[in-house]
């Protein structure tokens, strides 16, 4: 399927910064390349949306998001992704997507910086 990234919206989903379970190193490099992200997702043209969720505060945010418009992808960021403790928190997410915005590409990363290749797998560039 080929598309152009003009038409295409993505809702990133992750946890927040300062969440206890995320390495103070961690924190702070994903403090500076998600903004990244976001600058080189909107000067591609794309869509893009940042919501930070988490197991304490629940997915109620991120379901009204998915539901006031049906995002083309996903994105699961890698402090869910990348950690084991994190699994029935990333099955949640993918259930609510099911639900929620059942046509939407489901991408998983482990770093911000991975998110343009993860992009590339399922919407080629025209």
């Amino acid at each position: 399927m080929n598309l152009t990234n003009s038409k295409l919206y993505f809702i990133h989903v992750g946890l927040p910064l300062d969440h206890h379970s995320i390495p103070t190193e961690i924190q702070k490099e994903a403090g500076v390349q998600l903004p990244r992200l976001r600058d080189r997702m909107q000067a591609e043209g794309y869509g893009y949306e940042l919501v930070f969720a988490s197991p304490e505060d629940g997915l109620e945010n991120f379901k009204s998001q998915l539901g006031s418009r049906g995002p083309d992808g996903v994105i699961i960021g890698g402090g869910v992704v990348g950690n084991p403790q994190m699994r029935f928190f990333m099955e949640q997410i993918i259930d609510v997507i099911r639900t929620s915005a059942p046509k939407s590409k489901i991408l998983l990363i482990g770093r911000p910086e991975q998110a343009p290749d993860a992009f590339a797998r399922w919407f080629p560039k025209a």
